[in-house]
């Protein structure tokens, strides 16, 4: 059994009346309730509106379809909020913003401005959930904004703001800010039976598409899947991480997969599928075709567009500190002469090798060939010394010039 304050019943074949109507004006209340309240009492399709100054649908209940609108008499989710004015000049306007107010204390609080969540439960189906999903739409023709709209349209932003104005005192605040943070989490629990999933988890997904559907167009587009930028300071001790991955505790580990395009590091027109400019540095091996080679193996390009290869091996390479390949320099021969030649070359130690040959056809004979030699090469701290015979009695030559390697 029930009491009523107040019974109003109309049957609707009269338009402008109602089962109750109060009218208040200069400030007065129409209505004041010091108590619950029930609406739809019945739990029929009796919509309920409330209008404002100039939205005649500020708050809509939707009896028969069980949803609510703010802004529109026909919500098509379970919370559809709409904004019907145009927007002109430069106004910062908000469909739904929470203000949420950490006062002085201490402790750990967690604070949510906005807090969304989805979950299906027991679905054998196929399952898209999203915990928070955002579309931004940027529309451009002669009736919907003007034909030359600019700007930026983002689907979700996010900004992790620290305001440190401390205009008395001392602080140590530790704080760690996200713009955008994402998390996805896949967890089984199958004590009661066996569980085969496959599954893809995200914790932040981004896809950037452009998309022509009819007619011509030459746009200048960037397309961003994903975009991370880092700005500090000279202040103080700094670390700003434009972009960080890691990838921990599976059987295949990857902390980063680049599927098209090229990457570049230190440039932003990368002409390679990975285009470093700058300095790199390795703690591990290199490994063209999957291969790291054996000690002492020098890698050997295949020319363009092909993976280089290991290349014999220099053995016992501790004892080689550099090698390369020079010139005496043109010299005199004379006939009937043990010629000592001294080089002086600053890598030079005793335990230098030194190897030897005339450069270009040389002008004697075979039977004077038969009385030259390069007789002896001796290293020592600072030069070395070639020593070359020449039997030939009187015959001797210009302009002669040795190459020689040496390995220090």
């Amino acid at each position: 059994i029930g009491g009523f304050g107040v019974v109003g019943q109309v049957d609707g074949t009269s338009a402008g009346w109602a089962g109750v109507r109060a009218v208040a004006e200069n400030g007065a209340h129409a209505l004041i309730t010091d108590g619950p309240s029930l609406f739809n009492v019945d739990g029929q399709d009796f919509d309920m509106q409330v209008r404002g100054l100039t939205d005649a649908n500020l708050f809509y209940g939707d009896a028969g379809n069980d949803r609510i609108g703010i802004g529109t008499a026909s919500p098509t989710a379970k919370l559809y909020v709409r904004i019907h004015n145009s927007i002109t000049g430069t106004q910062d306007r908000y469909v739904i913003r929470s203000y949420l107010l950490h006062g002085s204390g201490t402790g750990t609080s967690n604070l949510r401005g906005a807090y969304l969540e989805a979950k299906s439960n027991s679905h054998s189906g196929t399952n898209n959930i999203y915990g928070s999903y955002g579309r931004a739409e940027q529309q451009q023709g002669g009736g919907i904004g003007g034909n030359n709209p600019a700007g930026s349209v983002y689907g979700q932003y996010g900004h992790g703001y620290f305001n440190g104005n401390n205009t008395s005192g001392n602080g140590t605040p530790t704080s760690v800010l996200y713009g955008v943070y994402g998390k996805g989490e896949f967890e089984v629990n199958s004590t009661g039976g066996t569980m085969s999933p496959t599954t893809t988890i995200y914790g932040v997904y981004g896809d950037g598409v452009y998309t022509v559907t009819a007619g011509s167009t030459t746009p200048t587009v960037t397309t961003h899947g994903v975009y991370g930028k880092a700005t500090g300071t000279t202040a103080g001790t700094q670390t700003a991480i434009g972009g960080y991955f890691t990838a921990t505790g599976a059987d295949n580990n990857y902390a980063g997969i680049f599927d098209q395009g090229n990457v570049g590091i230190g440039t932003t027109t990368p002409s390679e599928k990975l285009d470093v400019v700058g300095n790199v540095e390795f703690s591990g091996s290199l490994e063209p075709g999957a291969l790291p080679g054996t000690t002492g193996e020098v890698l050997m390009s295949q020319g363009a567009g092909t993976a280089p290869i290991w290349g014999p091996a220099m053995l016992n390479p501790g004892s080689t500190t550099a090698y390369g390949k020079f010139y005496t320099g043109a010299f005199t021969l004379p006939g009937n002469t043990i010629l000592t030649l001294t080089i002086t070359d600053a890598n030079c130690v005793a335990g230098s090798s030194i190897s030897c040959s005339w450069t270009g056809s040389v002008p004697w004979s075979n039977a004077q060939k038969a009385n030259v030699t390069i007789e002896n090469v001796e290293t020592e701290t600072g030069q070395f010394v070639i020593t070359i015979i020449n039997s030939n009695p009187a015959v001797g030559w210009t302009g002669m010039q040795i190459a020689y390697v040496a390995f220090y």
